[in-house]
């Protein structure tokens, strides 16, 4: 592609986002988090209260500054959501407001047809936290998180499932010790039905600053027996760089020509397909990329030249496998912002910025966007997400936009694309 087409492209990528406004609809009130829940304190009010007392601050002064505290709540600290259709799971992690025994953890089910409130199905003790990633019928699977009693590290990592809808739990098998203090492996379960899992294992080296290689695991009697895809995915070390769409595994290997590849591993048949693009790797790093199945396509999320912990630069391209090149569409590149969220379903692309030069009114988090594009980023519409709403977790269930925060849950509906 010549080079003026490139960057004629990449212009109006930029200029085709149009302002839209945009309705959000509330779904419930979480109430754990800005007051008492049972038994349970919120332990760093406890702790400071006699502390701003002893300093003759007003009562009205003090519920002022907790209340500021509280909109520093990160909701991924506290809220782990999963969303499949209109169900919605959600871990909490009650931790980090009390330590107490009575201070449970509680996995919820909400449903957008509900605005009273969200059924708790399960509670489990006050260092255990669960991120559901699976539901379906009665059949939920979701990741434990066990902390070490007065201390922020993880103690151990593992896996849980439950064919009752929560009444009764099981621990799954799995064939790596993916955690604890001498573990030197991560790892992600990626089920597919009840009883098909993934489990992806990287191995780190002994600083655990590196990761050295990848590990593709898979079972279909719900991790009763375990077989090791073969041969290895040796151009693939990082379990958190590849993404998972219906039974296929997606990652951007190290450039060692003048373009990215895309390399696609089938977890059913072992078999791993190369596509060349015409992304060109000398534009971009090989750091944090991704790459998402969207319909016959992919689209590849390219960082720039980074400063800190941040790329300078992020382009999005959609890169068609059916041309005999890899022919790839640049379609937007951000300068100066930085994405938070890609999201994929059903033909919509959704894309949450956030702008680091430009702090939201409530001077604590800084302003973010939605954009979305249901025409191959052709044309984008952008909306600005509201105050009460930033820094909230993000999903996208059809053309459903959800978001979380430690107080509510509220979703957003985007146009449905158009059928080609």
């Amino acid at each position: 592609m010549k080079w003026f087409i490139y960057f004629a492209l990449l212009a109006m990528g930029i200029e085709n986002h149009a302002r839209a406004e945009q309705k959000w609809t509330l779904v419930t009130q979480i109430p754990y988090f800005t007051a008492k829940n049972l038994n349970c304190e919120d332990q760093t009010q406890k702790d400071l209260l006699p502390i701003l007392q002893s300093k003759g601050l007003p009562e009205a002064e003090i519920q002022r500054f907790f209340a500021v505290e509280n909109r520093r709540l990160n909701s991924r600290d506290v809220l782990n959501p999963f969303v499949t259709g209109n169900d919605i799971l959600i871990g909490t992690n009650l931790r980090w407001r009390g330590v107490s025994n009575e201070c449970r953890n509680h996995l919820l089910h909400c449903a957008a047809s509900r605005t009273d409130s969200c059924e708790e199905i399960a509670t489990f003790p006050n260092d255990q936290v669960l991120t559901p990633i699976f539901f379906n019928g009665n059949t939920i699977i979701a990741n434990r998180t066990t902390y070490t009693l007065g201390s922020v590290n993880v103690g151990s990592e593992d896996y849980l499932a439950s064919s009752d809808r929560g009444k009764s739990w099981k621990k799954i098998n799995i064939p790596v010790q993916c955690s604890g203090p001498k573990s030197r492996y991560t790892c992600t379960l990626i089920p597919r039905t009840a009883n098909t899992y993934t489990l992806l294992s990287s191995k780190l080296n002994e600083q655990g600053s590196e990761f050295l290689n990848l590990a593709i695991h898979s079972t279909d009697n719900g991790g009763k027996s375990w077989r090791v895809l073969t041969p290895p995915w040796s151009e693939i070390k990082n379990q958190y760089a590849v993404s998972a769409k219906d039974g296929r595994l997606l990652a951007l290997p190290e450039a060692v020509t003048d373009y990215f590849s895309i390399s696609v591993r089938n977890v059913d048949t072992g078999t791993i397909d190369s596509i060349e693009t015409r992304v060109p790797a000398a534009e971009w790093t090989d750091r944090n990329n991704m790459v998402f199945a969207y319909q016959d396509k992919y689209l590849v999320q390219a960082n720039g030249k980074w400063t800190e912990s941040m790329p300078q630069d992020v382009g999005i391209f959609f890169v068609d496998k059916l041309l005999p090149d890899g022919s790839a569409k640049p379609v937007w590149t951000l300068h100066g912002m930085h994405v938070k969220d890609i999201k994929i379903s059903d033909g919509l692309v959704v894309v949450r910025t956030w702008n680091p030069k430009s702090m939201s009114k409530n001077k604590i988090n800084f302003d973010e966007s939605i954009h979305y594009t249901t025409n191959e980023g052709v044309q984008w519409q952008v909306f600005d997400v509201p105050d009460d709403l930033l820094g909230s977790t993000m999903e996208l269930s059809k053309n459903r936009i959800w978001m979380f925060s430690p107080f509510s849950i509220h979703y957003s509906d985007l146009p449905m694309p158009k059928s080609n």
